[in-house]
């Protein structure tokens, strides 16, 4: 019991961390065109969601944003995690950048790495990317006077080079184009069926090596972490639309659930841990048992609908308490679902996220179930 209790607690101070966190958040918006001038600073993190989002001032913390077209000039002290169909970064980062989209252009400078998934990357003449350069693109161009400090590892169709890079480069790729400006301060590993494109004048300081692609797979190296981004993507939007679905429908048993949820945190995370860690055994024995086969059946299909409403409830658990003024349920939704999606997206941190969401979402289901139960009356009525 006690260890039980430690493993509540722990998960509960796991679930405030991450609320909290997103509650101290100063700038949050959700709206059709989002715009930072170049004479405003905002110093909090801030969560961005619409369809043009336009940062020219200064934001001294983490930048999360999703758009369609995103352009980001100004300076961010902190990291950078968006998500949108064109994405030009030009502004200075005193940190590392995530970025997933169709088009990315980087002409910025960042103090740290750059990761990326996206149909065509450039790298800009006056980009500089003070580490490495990962991810995975259709096309990438590293420009003329574009510096990449350290490795550039990324899985491509094509890539050219025309800038330096102060490592090595490590790649999967169909074509590899060394153009006549380029450098590159170590070695080259790459795999393709093809020879390496080298226009005189570049520079190799280190051993280049090409390895041949495994014969059994028939589809190029590149599509794998392209496909997995892809369905990544297409998770995410499914899951916002299923969220925001779902409160269409039943917005007022929303509410309910979230108020019955916030009489009682601990009580909560308790009910959730218990449904996420200690119900599959009892699953588990039923199957065992074989005569309990069916009652494990019915009572899987019931948890399975528990775990599937989580990530809705747990989102609108955010947004409640980070639009606590506001009283349109759908926009507090949006709000939630928004910043949930986006720690999803971000490594590490999406496995604190699920494991937060899971266990305090499924939590607030069967606390609320609870609550609407009645004592069983065994007396027939006439």
């Amino acid at each position: 019991m006690k260890k039980l209790v430690f493993l509540s607690g722990s998960l509960l101070l796991l679930v405030l961390t991450v609320s909290t966190g997103l509650v101290s958040a100063q700038q949050f918006k959700s709206q059709d065109n989002i715009t930072v001038t170049k004479d405003q600073k905002i110093d909090s993190a801030v969560y961005y969601s619409g369809n043009n989002i336009d940062i020219s001032g200064d934001i001294n913390g983490d930048l999360y944003c999703a758009g369609s077209t995103i352009n980001i000039s100004g300076n961010i002290n902190g990291d950078i995690f968006c998500a949108g169909q064109n994405i030009n970064l030009s502004g200075k980062v005193d940190g590392s950048a995530r970025l997933a989209g169709q088009n990315i252009n980087i002409s910025g400078q960042l103090i740290d790495g750059v990761s990326v998934f996206a149909q065509s990357v450039i790298i800009s003449d006056r980009a500089i990317i003070g580490r490495d350069l990962n991810g995975g693109a259709s096309t990438l161009s590293i420009n003329q006077g574009a510096k990449i400090m350290r490795d550039l590892t990324v899985g491509a169709t094509d890539i050219n080079i025309n800038g330096s890079i102060g490592r090595n480069i490590k790649s999967a790729v169909e074509s590899l184009t060394l153009g006549s400006s380029s450098s590159v301060g170590g070695s080259i590993d790459y795999t393709s069926d093809n020879l390496i494109n080298q226009d005189e004048g570049s520079k190799v300081s280190g051993s280049i090596t090409q390895n041949q692609p495994k014969q059994e797979s028939s589809k190029p190296a590149i599509l794998f972490p392209l496909a997995s981004a892809i369905f990544s993507l297409y998770l995410l939007v499914s899951m916002l639309v299923t969220s925001l679905v779902l409160i269409l429908i039943f917005p007022k048993k929303f509410e309910d659930v979230n108020n019955e949820s916030l009489k009682s945190i601990g009580k909560t995370t308790l009910i959730g841990a218990v449904n996420i860690f200690i119900v599959p055994f009892g699953l588990l024995f039923l199957l065992i048992t074989v005569l309990g086969i069916p009652l494990a059946f019915l009572s899987g299909l019931v948890w399975m609908i528990t775990l599937i409403l989580s990530g809705p409830l747990f989102a609108y658990f955010i947004g409640r308490q980070l639009m606590k003024g506001k009283r349109n349920s759908v926009l507090v939704m949006m709000a939630g679902s928004v910043v949930l999606l986006l720690l999803y997206a971000i490594p590490i941190v999406n496995i604190f996220a699920a494991l937060a969401a899971g266990v305090y979402g499924s939590g607030m289901v069967v606390k609320y179930g609870l609550s609407k139960l009645s004592k069983p009356s065994y007396n027939l009525t006439k």
